[in-house]
This record gives structure tokens, sequence and C-alpha cells, in this order.
């Protein structure tokens, strides 16, 4: 098996695939399964608070479905780490402010579109890949919610069935736990009140 995965991680080199990873400052190598007795979840993010729901194996067959779950406790408000994840490069890969609504095309690096909902009511983003995305079809879900007392959770849910399952998985967790890991060190010594960017 050990052998299987350094091959894919190999094969990356020459493909969109690692062009993708380059982008996101991944090395292929870090998109290797881990070990036997580890987590299926990178290393990194091994200390984070998963979901009690199954979650589908960052290997898996071409076009099965997949689903990652991250969340992230922060020390600034709900709407806070809202207006946080909304910023530049943090929605998604390159993305640029998340604007309220519906944004129905934004392109990405590496030609790849998404389309975007903004919904500060609910404190909720709503990335939709379309057709051409090397993850297309998929949709990652941004939410943030308030915690007991002060604080707050930012909670992301990937899910698809599109091709390259298991790289889905490793990119997901590692560019959205990334942005709400950031987010959440950005809150910490941060003043009870932010003004909310209205756009």
């Amino acid at each position: 098996m050990t052998t299987y995965l350094r091959g894919r991680a190999s094969a990356l080199q020459n493909s969109s695939s690692a062009n993708l990873a380059a982008v996101l400052g991944i090395r292929p190598d870090r998109l290797l399964a881990p070990q036997a007795g580890e987590s299926a979840a990178p290393r990194m993010f091994a200390n984070r608070r998963r979901s009690s729901q199954p979650t589908k194996s960052p290997i898996a067959e071409e076009g099965q479905s997949h689903r990652y779950v991250i969340s992230e406790a922060t020390s600034c408000s709900a709407p806070e780490a809202f207006e946080r994840m909304r910023a530049a490069n943090t929605s998604a890969p390159g993305a640029a402010y998340a604007k309220s609504g519906f944004t129905r095309r934004e392109v990405l690096p590496i030609n790849n579109p998404i389309s975007q909902m903004v919904d500060p009511s609910s404190r909720t983003i709503v990335n939709q890949t379309l057709p051409g995305h090397i993850f297309y079809p998929g949709t990652v879900t941004i939410r943030t919610e308030p915690s007991p007392g002060h604080g707050s959770r930012i909670n992301i849910v990937g899910v698809g069935t599109g091709r390259r399952p298991w790289l889905n998985n490793a990119v997901g967790r590692l560019f959205f736990g990334n942005a709400a890991a950031s987010v959440a060190q950005s809150c910490v010594g941060t003043p009870a009140y932010m003004p909310v960017h209205g756009g």
C-alpha cells in the first residue's frame, strides 16, 4: 500500500493536481495517506475536534463521494470570525473578499471556477465548484456559530463526488484548516468589538 501511495504522490508532479498543490503551498509528499495507526487527517490538524459522523478515507476510488469536516474554536465573536473568513484568499483559494449575496462565477487559480453564496444573517458561505474545476462537482460550506459564553466556532464541511476524492480531501483539509486556524490566531488578543464590513 505504501508503495502505491508514494507512486500516486510522485505522479502528481506531472499533473494539474501538482500545480494546484503548488499554488496552495502544499508539497505533494504531504498528500500521502497516514501510516497505520495514524489519523486519516493530516498531522497538523490531529488535535482539532472532529465530527462524530463518519468521513471517507482521503484515499478513495475515483468518482466516489467524499467528505471532510473541520471545526475550529476562536476567541472572536461569531460575527467577527465570519467577517475574517470573508477576507481575500480565505473563503476559497485565491478568492477575492466574499461579497454578500450570490456571485455567479469566480475563477480561482489554475482556471478553477466556483460560484459563491454569502449570507451574513446566518454567517454562512457556500462555495460550489463549476464545470472545469479540478474538484467538480463539490461544495464547501463555511458556517460560523457562537460558542457558549464568549467566542465562536468555525465549522467547515466539504463534500463532493468528483474525480480525485483523496486529493480533494487532503487539499480541502489543508487549505480550509489553515484558513480557520489563521482566523482563530488573528482573534487572540483582539478587542471585544470589531466593525463589520458591509459589502
